[in-house]
């Protein structure tokens, strides 16, 4: 074969990858706002063809709710949805009238996640966690199922989940400082918060929200969720210290064992206690307002039934108490409390 004939077969080959480059781009996954029009354009048109139906609601003895009773239904003449019309609800109406239906639980959102950036921007979130992590340093194992637990009840308490990644770094350099490897730094710290997240029992961002969207109590149904906690905590603490164990006894048994060698840090890593300063006066008093108003938020939920309102007036005092002894101004104070609201716009509208 010549060498003009490699030369095509080359060139074929690239328009043929390039086609393939174009045909996968042309498959993208829609924006998630796209998708949800997508839905209700689907269900406007299923108003004209899908037999309509209805359901008798009863009072639930146990709940109080009011709820389906599946042997009532029976057919009913159709009232499709109108395109467009000057006087009477339409397809273009329907945003309005579902962010109407759910201004409850979008101002939850808005607010909660506004006023607890109040509190993150303080830096006493950060500095406390990475206290705690350093001080159980040379604890050997234990250093595992503590650090597990105070990330896991930062994913219980304030739906901490992707945020500690910014702590994978200080979870790295611990593990290593003990002879494990950068993985089990990486897992006690992204695990941990994972667990917490999961078995969030007074998770106001997941718990909270889908229990004013079912109807339900706030928290209700609290044991069972301790219990999932629980087991999850428990499976996981266990799975990754049988692996540190490994790498303890066997470096070469690490999955990471080229990047470690390669960084050379199975024995040359420094814990000096400089790089991870003690907690300023202010923020420790940041810490303190936390656990009163979690502790007061606990209280009210589980002997007072409390709702949304109290749940986001706790998080306003958290919030606004935490800036004022952080030394923040008001000016600032308003501008993180902007800041964490606009993060949550997409979710809050989806």
């Amino acid at each position: 074969m010549n060498s003009e004939s490699n030369l095509n077969l080359k060139n074929s080959g690239r328009a043929g990858a390039k086609g393939k480059e174009l045909k996968i781009e042309k498959f993208k996954i829609p924006h998630t706002y796209v998708i949800i029009a997508g839905m209700i354009i689907l269900s406007f048109i299923g108003t004209y063809i899908i037999p309509a139906g209805v359901y008798e609601r009863v009072k639930d003895v146990n709940s109080g709710r009011m709820i389906i009773a599946p042997e009532t239904f029976t057919y009913v003449a159709n009232t499709p949805v109108k395109f467009f019309s000057f006087t009477e609800h339409n397809l273009f109406t329907v945003l309005i009238r579902g962010l109407q239906a759910t201004s409850g639980i979008v101002f939850f959102t808005f607010l909660v996640c506004g006023f607890f950036n109040m509190i993150q921007r303080t830096g006493a979130i950060d500095s406390g966690i990475a206290k705690v992590a350093y001080l159980f340093r040379n604890k050997g194992m234990l250093l595992i199922p503590v650090v597990m637990f105070v990330f896991s009840i930062g994913g219980v308490a304030i739906g901490m989940n992707t945020e500690a990644i910014a702590f994978v770094p200080l979870g790295v350099l611990l593990a290593r400082a003990l002879g494990f490897d950068a993985m089990v730094g990486m897992a006690m710290v992204a695990l941990g918060a994972g667990v917490g997240f999961v078995g969030g029992f007074i998770n106001p961002f997941t718990v909270g929200v889908a229990h004013s969207i079912a109807g339900l109590p706030i928290y209700s149904g609290m044991g069972f969720r301790v219990a999932v906690y629980i087991v999850l905590y428990i499976a996981t603490v266990l799975y990754i210290m049988r692996y540190a164990r490994k790498v303890k006894e066997n470096p070469f048994s690490s999955v990471v064992f080229d990047l470690e060698v390669k960084q050379k840090s199975m024995s040359n890593i420094s814990t000096d206690n400089q790089e991870i300063p003690d907690l300023t006066f202010r923020q420790k008093g940041v810490l303190l307002v936390m656990l009163i108003g979690f502790i007061t938020l606990t209280y009210g939920v589980l002997k007072h039934g409390w709702g949304t309102e109290q749940l986001i007036s706790i998080f306003m005092f958290m919030g606004i108490a935490s800036s004022f002894v952080a030394g923040i101004s008001p000016t600032d104070s308003a501008n993180n409390f902007l800041d964490g609201a606009r993060g949550v716009v997409f979710g809050a509208l989806a």
